[in-house]
Parts: structure tokens; sequence; C-alpha cells
């Protein structure tokens, strides 16, 4: 069945000391000025923007459809990825998520998301093969066809995965594949 869903996403970089915040993706889906390459009609994708919304259709049966942006993130700097997502229809046991530090041409990045009938999961690959990875774990802090918000943070060498602001997966040491958001 078909996904449709809604997000918006802030990248950012901290400073370690006083958390202050420089962006280097700010998107507030008001046009199109991050020069998304999906906005359109594709064989297997619809999307727009709209309101101040991202709405992005998968028009295949395929779990993983996924898109991305060109980010330039630093992992030398501590850094936050947060998006707010609201599946509207379709599959309710697909991933709905940020994939980054993407070369997903060569089956590299790491996920994390959540699906909408309960669910949160983190993995990585490399080559198409996971080397990180959690199951799929069922949780009350989804919020079945309302948005809910994904973050990652980078700290040093430490990840803290939180959906809807609470913790729900740590990781150390994930090495950067590409800066694909």
């Amino acid at each position: 069945m078909k996904l449709k869903i809604i997000f918006l996403i802030t990248l950012s970089s901290l400073a370690q000391a006083a958390m202050t915040q420089d962006f280097i993706i700010k998107e507030d889906f008001d046009n199109n000025m991050n020069e998304w390459p999906f906005i359109g009609s594709l064989e297997t994708t619809e999307s727009k923007i709209e309101d101040g919304k991202l709405t992005w259709e998968n028009k295949t049966e395929e779990k993983y459809q996924s898109t991305y942006l060109f980010s330039n993130e630093n992992w030398d700097k501590n850094f936050r990825i947060t998006t707010s997502i609201k599946v509207v229809e379709g599959n309710r046991d697909n991933l709905a998520g940020i994939l980054f530090s993407s070369d997903n041409s060569r089956g590299n990045y790491h996920r994390f998301g959540f699906s909408d009938n309960g669910y949160w999961r983190f993995y990585s690959t490399n080559g198409g093969k996971a080397i990180h990875e959690t199951d799929w774990i069922k949780t009350d802090l989804v919020k079945s066809g309302d948005y809910n918000t994904l973050e990652i943070t980078k700290l040093g060498d430490q990840f803290f995965f939180s959906l809807n602001g609470t913790l729900v997966h740590y990781e150390k040491g994930l090495q950067k594949i590409d800066s694909y958001v």
C-alpha cells in the first residue's frame, strides 16, 4: 500500500559549551529554497511544498522509498537533526524517518524512524548489509495519525536518538558515510 507523509526538517550544528546553534539546513517549507531534488511527480513518488509542509507520497508497494538533500554536516562538530513527520495514509507499519550520512547508491546509511502503528527502529548499513541494528521496538510514544518528532543529537562520538522528546536509543562511534540527509 502507498505511504503518504508530511514532514518538517532542521539540521543544526551545536557548539559544545553553550549549545548554541548554527543552522546547516533550516527548512520551513515555505518554498523550495534548499532545492530538494525530488519536488514534483516522478515514477515512484509524488511530492509538493505547500502551506509550510512537505507532502511526500510513495506511489509504489515498496517499503523503503527515500529522498535526500546534501547537507554537508561536519562530523568533527556536534550536531542535531530534527524532523516532525505525520503519516497521512497508507501502510501504517512502514518506517517513516530520517536517513542520514547517506550514500544510498552504495547501500550505506544510518536510518532512524517509527511506524505509525507504534514502533521505532534504528539501523546502519554498509554495502547494503546491517552493521548496527535494533529490532522493531514497541512503544506508546508514537502518536498515530499525528505529528511525531524525531531527533538525532551527536555529542562527541555519541549519538542520542529521541522520539517525541524521549530518548529511545544510543549509539557510540557511528562513522560518517556521506553528507546526505
